[in-house]
């Protein structure tokens, strides 16, 4: 269990997944429930900006990581080409976030996603992706 996680169940369903590169690390944990395409992790301190809320750059860079859930091993890489959110209320250390994610649809070159971030039932934020397809099959 690491400080992050400290004193904190993670729900049933998701497992550790592991960004990979410097900045990934240094991130912290972030949970992956392939069976259901959702992402998670709690705000730590590390995640917030001077008012003690989740700070607009770490949820950029959880919601750029939701591509990991189309990935079928660990030597993909899915380059993201555009990214969109939209940012709608706070989130705040402690909380647990959940991202939903839809893959809308898959070609031979891009991938194109859609998730919704909450805390609870409450939505954090909602987003859309495109990335380059490094090996998903086309669906």
């Amino acid at each position: 269990m690491t400080e992050h996680d400290r004193d904190f169940a993670v729900p049933s369903g998701y497992e550790p997944w592991e960004m990979r590169g410097g900045f990934g690390k240094w991130f912290g944990p972030v949970y992956i429930d392939r069976a259901n395409s959702r992402m998670a992790f709690r705000v730590s301190e590390e995640h917030t900006n001077p008012v003690d809320g989740l700070h607009g750059g770490a949820l950029a860079t959880f919601i750029d990581a939701h591509i990991a859930v189309c990935y079928f091993n660990d030597t993909m890489h899915c380059p993201t080409i555009n990214l969109n959110i939209d940012y709608m209320r706070a989130a705040r250390r402690g909380d647990w976030l959940e991202a939903d994610i839809t893959i809308m649809r898959v070609t031979k070159n891009l991938i194109f996603t859609k998730s919704v971030v909450r805390v609870g039932d409450a939505v954090v934020a909602g987003a859309s992706g495109v990335y380059r397809n490094d090996g998903v099959p086309p669906r």
